[in-house]
C-alpha cells in the first residue's frame, strides 16, 4: 500500500481522533479557506496518529515511499522535502559542513545557501562562473576552474554549484564530481530547476546524482507538476542517510502535511510511468513547434544551450525588461523573470499546447510592430566583494541601518538579493563597494549594516 492509499483510509475511517489538526478531518472548515482548497484537502490533512509514520523518523510507510522513489529514480537515498528545495539545501550544508570549514561556492547560487552558510558557520571561498553577456546570464561551471581552486585552497571540505541555473544552464557535473573525488571533497548540487532530469534524461541529461554528485535537491514544483512546496533531496550513500536526517530534523515542522507528502510520492510515481514520459514528450514537442513558429523571424533568439523547459528569449533593441513589461501590459502574459538581454518563460508538465500558442502570438504581435527600442540596463555588478567576517559573525553582530549613498567600506549586515532569481548582490560580512552603491541606491536607499 503506497502512502496516499494510506492516507486516504484513514481519511474516510471512523477512527476517532482527538488529535491535531483541530478542524478533525473537515468537520469545521473556516469559509474563507474551503473556497481555496476545498473541504477535500483537509480530509486528508492528518497528524502522525497511530500506523501513519512520521518524517522526522520514518520507519513505516514514510520509509517504504521513499525507498520506493529512490529505486524509480535510480538513487541511493532519497528524502521528502514539504519545506521545499531550500530546506534541503540548508540541511545538506549542515550535513556536510562543520563551523569554521571552507566551502567553495558559485557565487550565482541560491540565497538558501547563505542561510546555510549562517546557520553552520562555515567559511565561504567564492567564485564566478563566466558571465555571457548577449544573454546575460552566467555560462556553465568550468570544471578546471574548481580543480584550480581546490588547489590553492586544500583544506575546501565541499563545493556547491547550482545546475541547472535558473536561466537552464547546465554544467558538466560529471567532470566536477571527478575533480571533487580527486580530491576528496563533496559535492552538493543546487538542482531544483532540474527535476525533470530525474524522469526524462533523454530530453534533459542526467540528474547530478547519477553524474557523481554527493548530495542535490530538485523541487517537483518547478516543472514536474507537484504543488508548492514540493521538494526532494537525492543522496549517492557517500554520506550516512541518518546524518543526513538529522540535519533535516533542524529544519523540517513538527506537523507536517501529508497531503504533501502524498502529492510527493504521486508525483514521482507517475512521472517513472508510461502515461508521465508520455507528457514529457508532448511537452517537448510542443516547445519545438512554438520554437519552429519563429523561424522567418531574424530578430528574435532562443538560448541555444540551456534546458529545454526554459525558454529565454531576446529581441534585438529591446531590453528584456522592455519586453517583460510589454508582454504583461499589452497581452496580460507575465514571464518569469527578465534581465538586461533577455527575459525567462518556465514551462512544465502543465504547460500545454495553447498556452504556448498565446505567448507565441503575443511575440509576433510584438515582431511585427514598432515599439520604441530600449536601452540595455546595467545588471548587478559582477564582483565578489572583499570580506571583513564570516557571514554567520555578521549575522549575529549589532547592526544599524544607514542611507546606502553612506555605505561605502561598511560591512554589510543582510543578504541583499534580486528575486528571482535570489542570487546574492551582498552578504553579511561583505564590504560594500562604490558599484554596490550605483546599482542599488534607486532600488534599495536604506542599508542595514555592523554598527
Amino acid at each position: 500500500m503506497n502512502l496516499g492509499k494510506k492516507i486516504n483510509n484513514i481519511a474516510i475511517s471512523k477512527r476517532v481522533l482527538f488529535t491535531t489538526p483541530s478542524h478533525d478531518r473537515n468537520s469545521f472548515v473556516i469559509p474563507d479557506f474551503e473556497n481555496f482548497f476545498g473541504s477535500k484537502f483537509l480530509l486528508h490533512d492528518l497528524s502522525e496518529i497511530n500506523d501513519l509514520d512520521n518524517l522526522a523518523d520514518p520507519q513505516n510507510d514514510i520509509l517504504k515511499s521513499m525507498s520506493l522513489s529512490a529505486s524509480l529514480l535510480n538513487v541511493n537515498d532519497l528524502f521528502y522535502l514539504i519545506n521545499g528545495s531550500s530546506s534541503g539545501i540548508i540541511a545538506a550544508i549542515t550535513a556536510v559542513l562543520s563551523p569554521g570549514d571552507k566551502v567553495l561556492i558559485a557565487r550565482n547560487c541560491h540565497k538558501s545557501v547563505l542561510n546555510g552558510l549562517i546557520l553552520t558557520g562555515a567559511h565561504p571561498i567564492w567564485f564566478l562562473p563566466d558571465f555571457n553577456k548577449n544573454w546575460s546570464i552566467f555560462d556553465s561551471v568550468n570544471p578546471l576552474q574548481i580543480d584550480s581552486y581546490l588547489r590553492i585552497f586544500p583544506d575546501i571540505k565541499a563545493v556547491i554549484i547550482t545546475s541547472p541555473t535558473y536561466e537552464g544552464v547546465c554544467s558538466d557535473i560529471s567532470s566536477i564530481a571527478d575533480v571533487c573525488r580527486k580530491f576528496s571533497v563533496k559535492l552538493i548540487v543546487d538542482e531544483a530547476h532540474g527535476a525533470l532530469k530525474s524522469f526524462a534524461p533523454h530530453f534533459f541529461g542526467k540528474n547530478a546524482i547519477l553524474c557523481g554528485a554527493d548530495i542535490s535537491v530538485q523541487s517537483l514544483h518547478k516543472t514536474c507538476g507537484a504543488p508548492n512546496p514540493s521538494a526532494i533531496l537525492l543522496s549517492n550513500g557517500s554520506i550516512n542517510r541518518q546524518v543526513i536526517q538529522d540535519a533535516l530534523n533542524l529544519f523540517i515542522t513538527s506537523s507536517p502535511s501529508y497531503p504533501i507528502l502524498a502529492a510527493i510520492e504521486s508525483t514521482i510515481n507517475f512521472l517513472s510511468s508510461d502515461k508521465g514520459l508520455d507528457c514529457i514528450h508532448k511537452l517537448i514537442k510542443y516547445i519545438i513547434d512554438f520554437k519552429s513558429a519563429f523561424r522567418r523571424y531574424n530578430n528574435i533568439h532562443f538560448c541555444p544551450f540551456n534546458d529545454p523547459s526554459k525558454l529565454l528569449v531576446k529581441i534585438d533593441g529591446l531590453s528584456g525588461f522592455a519586453l517583460s513589461d510589454i508582454l504583461f501590459d499589452e497581452f496580460n502574459i507575465e514571464d518569469e523573470s527578465a534581465n538586461a538581454s533577455s527575459f525567462l518563460f518556465l514551462t512544465g508538465i502543465g504547460t500545454k499546447k495553447n498556452k504556448l500558442n498565446l505567448l507565441e502570438n503575443a511575440l509576433k504581435s510584438i515582431l511585427n510592430s514598432s515599439f520604441p527600442h530600449s536601452d540595455l540596463l546595467s545588471s548587478c555588478p559582477l564582483i565578489i566583494p572583499d570580506s571583513a567576517f564570516s557571514p554567520r559573525q555578521a549575522f549575529f553582530s549589532d547592526k544599524i541601518v544607514i542611507d546606502i549613498s553612506k555605505s561605502f567600506g561598511r560591512v554589510c549586515a543582510q543578504v541583499i538579493t534580486e528575486y528571482p532569481p535570489g542570487i546574492p548582490l551582498l552578504i553579511p560580512g561583505e564590504v560594500i563597494s562604490h558599484s554596490h552603491i550605483n546599482y542599488l541606491k534607486n532600488k534599495f536607499p536604506l542599508i542595514k549594516v555592523i554598527r
